[in-house]
């Protein structure tokens, strides 16, 4: 999220290689940027207020990075992380868990692709929890 390309942060879609990608068709949404650190989290803040839970990988390091500017209140997290301690010998990376269970992870560290992979692998997951 703090990454620059030209001097704007990027809140999704954020690549190594952005100015290689620019023009990637993304399986999730499209790259957005903002102005500022500030904008970015009056945008979470926002979503978050309407949100019932949020399901991500790693959200301990996007907390802890936000810090005090995004309140995460009482929202519900279901973290594919965690998650992966129930099934896996320990937790794992985001591509170590898709390579596992098969998930497609095209444009791995793109924000929209890790969310659309990360959304897949959290329903697999939770398949294999109910059976």
């Amino acid at each position: 999220i703090t990454e620059r390309f030209n001097g704007v942060l990027t809140i999704r879609n954020l690549c190594v290689d952005l100015p290689n990608r620019k023009n990637r068709n993304f399986n999730y949404g499209k790259t957005e940027y903002f102005p500022d650190m500030k904008s970015i989290c009056e945008i979470l803040n926002h979503s978050i207020a309407r949100t019932d839970f949020i399901i991500g990988h790693t959200i301990h390091n996007d907390k802890r990075m936000l810090g005090y500017r995004v309140n995460f209140g009482n929202t519900r997290i279901l973290d594919t992380f965690d998650v992966s301690g129930i099934l896996a010998e320990k937790p794992r990376s985001l591509k170590k868990l898709c390579e596992k269970y098969k998930i497609p992870l095209i444009g791995h560290h793109c924000g929209g692709d890790d969310a659309y992979a990360t959304y897949l692998l959290m329903v697999h997951m939770i398949s294999l929890i109910s059976e």
